[in-house]
């Protein structure tokens, strides 16, 4: 059986798309408590993790300090805090008294400048733990000192019945220092009571720091222990590390070490330690390797005492939840000094769209800047990098689905993770009388992606790509990736689809509906890649990914037909000129279409040279317009 072949020739008409962005001017530093929200309530017993969100746009968040009814919490201060365009910080309010209490978080900035946020009100219960607590509030666990330098510890104490006056500062079982507080008037029950020392003269080694009190009736209390380090000062650090606000299990993002070593270094060099369980590590920078047995990335030595930026990309595994922890160490002509900066890193709790801030809401510009990004496939400041397509339909499905969003561990990895929080109406099913014992699975609530290739021979090489997108009825945001074959050049794409060169990937949308297309695009190919080439894409809707279907290569069988497309020239009038070479004494059947889902027969021609020449005088009449020569078998 002879094979039926076509020619697929698409003229379009496009318009200028352009975006124009502004500079702000310099303010100071912003900042808004993400949680508790206004009106929460909670039991006395345990503690209230405090989250924040802080910024400035024109410099660096030097410190944050969390007060509750204007007396302070305790201060986060710039070398805990991540050094992107913005700091999400937690502070962990330990045993608050029962009552009324206004929350403010307040930033300063590296100029001094400060800003407070907006207040949050919370009650906080009895509860049923009437015992008497003490809590360290600093130093924190595992932090190190200089026995050089005073060590300031500070601790809070409550007693429901009463309060506590005294306490006594313990490091390993030594008594190192006490606090007395003489009160002309008595505090009220329950009251907080904060104490503070600075332990001076200390000797190198490891303490386990302790506060002890007595409550009303005598008995002991004691806080948990604060482990800490001192040892012999060491050299300035001078390498600092930059983390993203977040990670997801399974995506990788870019870790980012900035050394600059003192003056007159000669030699210097860098040990990064990744976090326990990690090993997935690639892309380092600078001549680094990676140390997969004690999970360290190391870079250098260099000998010439330049600055450099040293990058790594990391993956997290699957299965990671909750915070994780960097650590290094740099050294610079055989003395040490720790790498500072950001250590903490914990699941992304914001999609890297939502940062214009972060507020859980995905606003319409946000995700026009994100998918813009995506298409021209330029760096986005929040990891992962390059953007994913997922992501970039995810952003534009929370967009639709009610703008506010919530981060759900449980619902799948990332971007599955993040859910509307105010679920879209739907149309109701009305009452079916039929048992489901399945998921009743229909071809409205599944979306299809599909590819054809229309090969031909020309001077040009080309072929005509169509790829039919078909989402559920349920889509609210969709976009299509295909990976082009290098050496191959592309052109006359539709839908406003742009061609990344750097990473060969065409691009289309994100497309904020469920709207049937069919995007084409012609790709020249060069005479040394025949007989074979291979085709890769994906199309993905609201964050989920699906592969383009059928076919990927050109067959090598119908690349020699006899059947050639020599040009294709739109004429003054409007109308199309199409110039094709066949075989002598063949008939060709010329096709046109709007929608590739009806095919209306223009013409038939048996050709008595090897020319076929038609001119199609309807053209202009039409937005769009495809053509097809096939040629007719023998039995049709």
């Amino acid at each position: 059986m002879r094979k039926s072949f076509a020619i697929f020739v698409a003229v379009f008409v496009f318009g200028p798309v352009s975006e124009m962005l502004g500079a702000s001017a310099n303010t100071p530093p912003t900042i808004s408590i993400l949680s508790p929200i206004n009106g929460a309530t909670y039991r006395s017993t345990g503690e209230i993790t405090i989250l924040a969100l802080a910024d400035d746009i024109d410099g660096r968040v030097r410190s944050i300090e969390f007060f509750a009814n204007e007396t302070s919490l305790g201060e986060i201060r710039r070398e805990t805090l991540s050094s992107l365009l913005f700091d999400l910080v937690r502070f962990s309010w330990k045993s608050p008294p029962p009552g009324t209490h206004t929350l403010i978080a307040q930033a300063t900035d590296d100029t001094g400048a400060s800003t407070k946020s907006k207040p949050v009100k919370i009650t906080v219960t009895g509860g049923t733990n009437l015992s008497a607590s003490i809590v360290i509030t600093s130093p924190a666990g595992g932090q190190t000192f200089s026995p050089a330098r005073p060590i300031p510890i500070a601790a809070i104490a409550r007693d429901p019945k009463s309060y506590i006056n005294r306490v006594e500062f313990f490091a390993n079982e030594d008594r190192i220092g006490v606090s007395e507080i003489l009160f002309i008037r008595a505090p009220d029950p329950g009251e907080v009571i904060f104490h503070s020392f600075e332990w001076t003269g200390a000797r190198s080694g490891n303490y386990k720091l302790t506060v002890r009190g007595k409550d009303l009736q005598g008995a002991d209390v004691t806080s948990a222990p604060v482990e800490i380090t001192i040892r012999e000062i060491e050299a300035k650090p001078f390498v600092e590390r930059r983390l993203p606000s977040g990670y997801s299990p399974g995506v990788e993002f870019t870790v980012e070490l900035t050394a600059t070593p003192p003056e007159a270094t000669s030699v210097y060099a860098v040990e990064e330690r990744i976090p326990e369980g990690w090993t997935s590590v690639r892309e380092i920078s600078a001549d680094g390797v990676f140390d997969s047995l004690n999970r360290a990335v190391k870079f250098g030595p260099y000998f010439d005492g330049k600055p450099r930026l040293l990058r790594y990309r990391v993956t997290p595994p699957a299965g990671s939840r909750g915070e994780k922890t960097f650590s290094g160490r740099a050294s610079a002509d055989g003395v040490g000094s720790s790498i500072v900066g950001a250590s903490q890193i914990g699941s992304a709790l914001f999609h890297p769209a939502d940062s214009g801030p972060a507020d859980f809401v995905m606003t319409l510009n946000e995700i026009t800047a994100y998918g813009l990004a995506w298409k021209m496939g330029t760096r986005w400041p929040i990891d992962p990098n390059p953007i994913p397509m997922d992501y970039v339909t995810k952003a534009g499905a929370l967009w639709r689905g009610g703008e506010k969003y919530y981060f759900d561990s449980t619902a799948g990895p990332a971007p599955k993770w993040w859910i509307n929080a105010i679920p879209r109406n739907t149309e109701p099913l009305g009452k079916l009388n039929v048992s489901i014992t399945e998921p009743l699975q229909t071809d409205r609530n599944r979306s299809f992606i599909r590819r054809d290739l229309n090969t031909f021979e020309s001077a040009e090489n080309t072929i005509q790509v169509g790829v039919r997108v078909d989402p559920s009825d349920q889509t609210l945001a969709q976009a299509v990736e295909e990976r082009i074959p290098e050496g191959v050049a592309v052109s006359l794409i539709s839908h406003d689809g742009v061609f990344d060169q750097a990473s060969r990937h065409l691009r289309w949308g994100p497309f904020l509906d469920n709207q049937t297309r069919i995007l084409t695009y012609q790709a020249a190919i060069p005479s040394e890649s025949r007989p074979s080439l291979s085709f890769d894409g994906a199309g993905s809707f609201d964050g989920i990914s699906i592969p383009i279907t059928g076919l990927n290569d050109r067959d090598p069988e119908n690349t020699w037909i006899g059947l050639n497309l020599e040009s294709v020239r739109i004429t003054n009038a409007g109308s199309v000129e199409i110039t094709g070479r066949g075989e002598i004494g063949q008939t060709y059947v010329l096709e046109a279409t709007e929608t590739f889902l009806a095919w209306i027969e223009l013409t038939r021609l048996t050709s008595s040279e090897t020319t076929i020449q038609f001119r199609d005088e309807n053209n202009g009449m039409m937005r769009q317009r495809f053509y097809r020569i096939r040629r007719v078998p023998a039995d049709e």
